[in-house]
């Protein structure tokens, strides 16, 4: 992955606190949304199958399903702390070597944020008809510490994403300008690729210090949720993202936009919406890239020339209802978002080290000659802190700063009232609520001296699924077998004659892909 990137230090030191500036807005609406784009590489099997199989056992684990669940573990070495082994069938995969399996467990990791703590470190194991993939991560191994990391993760998707969401007339390239603008703020490129840490995505929203896997996966994550038709690729060394825009393919490389040895609030728009052509050799496909998108070298090279590129841009371009400002030689600009020009914003006087950005629909503006904020509605500039000097301005965490030579100072801190359930609904919930049916009664009568007939006398509550039969010639149960019945009755047969057995029932609640055994009856010898 590309190496290099910021030396500097964020400190975080609060040395403002500027209360009555900011005030919670609710989400009004989603408006805000992707046009709807023919994805010619969506209805690949394998693809489909990956991402399906492991978000359903994952959601399984973390809910407690008692059925095909994904399995938790401890592990040690390489900074890895646990892993998470998913179960396939032979017969849906059996075309593939473990190398492009990593491939499509990597696209799933890309897809769903549901896999922020995954990383692509996996192994594989073959027995009889299934396949066994663990996937390391770096979180220790306990069911709540990646629940908890998975709320956080897409509850820091969704302070990105409310915004856009909130906006009823943002265009689609307006929305991934933000998208783009908001998330390079936030990342910060980690020269410590020995750090398992850095290339999954739920560190974006823990430490900020990632390399390109990472930001490749938020990126895609960020567009998908918003409606777009977008995937992270790859080639050997570097990842990206490809992204249909009016119907054509094209390029960001986030990664590429937020350069080595620059401060947080230093914004390339060099790489965004752009052809192969402008990174020359580094982007080539890898192998697996170019049989899972045949074509798409090739098709992926439009050129949407945005102002912040045309017009090297290098802040974040912000934005606040209908509005963007930037800065540039010294001067706040307006734009409307499709000029290809913005306009002087008179009403701020020129200054050396002028800056600006957003936060909560409050337009910050900072200089030479101090902090601010100003009124879009009627241009008036409001004096907030003085005696300071601003050379930027950095959106990070919720939070804006304020920097004065290399170092960073909070200014106000802000949490939208958006969750990630509220913007994107519940299908990609992380938990799952399961039922526990309750305790059936039963009897157990030979019926032969070969056989039982085992019989539910009183139902177990929410058994919507049947029950399951153990029986076993020891009253611990250690040497078993099981049987699964629809019904409230069922002979056993095959029984050796003249020995002892014990019986015994559970429920059985079933929904969609989720299980869960209730108690156990009390024992019955036969």
């Amino acid at each position: 992955m590309r190496a290099g990137k910021r030396l500097f230090t964020l400190a975080l030191a609060a040395c403002l606190t500027l209360t009555g500036i900011l005030q919670g807005t609710p989400v009004r609406s989603k408006a805000a949304k992707a046009t709807k784009q023919t994805d010619e590489y969506a209805d690949n099997s394998y693809a489909e199958y990956f991402e399906k199989t492991m978000n359903q056992q994952l959601i399984a684990c973390l809910s407690g399903s008692d059925g095909t669940k994904a399995k938790i573990e401890s592990t040690s070495g390489s900074g890895f702390k646990s892993t998470i082994e998913f179960t396939f069938k032979y017969s849906k995969i059996s075309g593939l070597n473990p190398n492009q399996i990593l491939n499509y467990i990597e696209e799933a990791i890309n897809d769903n944020p549901n896999f922020c703590t995954l990383s692509t470190a996996t192994s594989t194991r073959w027995v009889s008809d299934k396949v066994y993939v663990k996937v390391k991560s770096v979180l220790k191994a306990t069911k709540s510490t990646h629940a908890t990391a998975i709320r956080k993760y897409k509850n820091f998707l969704a302070n990105i994403e409310y915004i856009p969401r909130e906006a009823k007339k943002m265009s689609d390239r307006e929305i991934l300008l933000y998208l783009h603008d908001r998330l390079i703020q936030q990342a910060r490129y980690s020269l410590d690729t020995g750090n398992n840490a850095v290339f999954i995505p739920y560190t974006m929203c823990d430490t900020a210090n990632v390399v390109c896997q990472s930001y490749a996966a938020v990126l895609n994550h960020l567009m998908r949720d918003l409606g777009f038709t977008s995937y992270a690729v790859w080639s050997t060394s570097h990842a990206w993202n490809v992204v249909k825009l009016d119907g054509v393919w094209t390029n960001i490389d986030a990664t590429w936009d937020d350069p080595v040895k620059r401060y947080y609030d230093y914004v390339m728009h060099d790489y965004f919406l752009c052809p192969l052509s402008a990174f020359k050799d580094s982007h080539d496909l890898s192998v697996f890239m170019k049989a899972r998108f045949p074509g798409l070298a090739t098709s992926a090279t439009n050129d949407f020339g945005v102002l912040p590129k045309t017009n090297k841009v290098e802040v974040p371009v912000c934005y606040r209802t209908g509005v963007w400002f930037y800065a540039k030689g010294g001067r706040v600009y307006r734009w409307d978002g499709t000029s290809a020009a913005g306009t002087v914003e008179s009403a701020i006087p020129q200054d050396a080290n002028r800056c600006v950005n957003v936060l909560n629909h409050t337009v910050f503006v900072g200089g030479s000659d101090g902090l601010y904020t100003y009124s879009v509605e009627d241009g008036t500039l409001k004096k907030i802190a003085d005696n300071i000097k601003v050379e930027g301005l950095l959106y990070f965490d919720r939070t804006l700063y304020y920097r004065t030579g290399s170092s960073w100072n909070k200014i106000v801190t802000y949490e939208s009232s958006a969750t990630y359930e509220s913007l994107n609904g519940t299908s990609n919930a992380e938990k799952y609520k399961l039922v526990k049916p309750g305790k059936p009664t039963i009897v157990a009568k030979k019926s032969s001296s070969k056989s039982i007939r085992v019989a539910v006398s009183k139902a177990a509550k929410n058994a919507n699924a049947g029950y399951q039969v153990q029986i076993s010639t020891d009253s611990s149960f250690k040497n078993k077998k099981s049987k699964t019945i629809s019904g409230t009755r069922v002979n056993i047969v095959g029984l050796t004659a003249g020995r002892t057995y014990y019986v015994r029932v559970r429920g059985i609640w079933k929904s969609r892909y989720f299980k869960k055994y209730g108690k156990w009856s009390k024992i019955k010898k036969g």
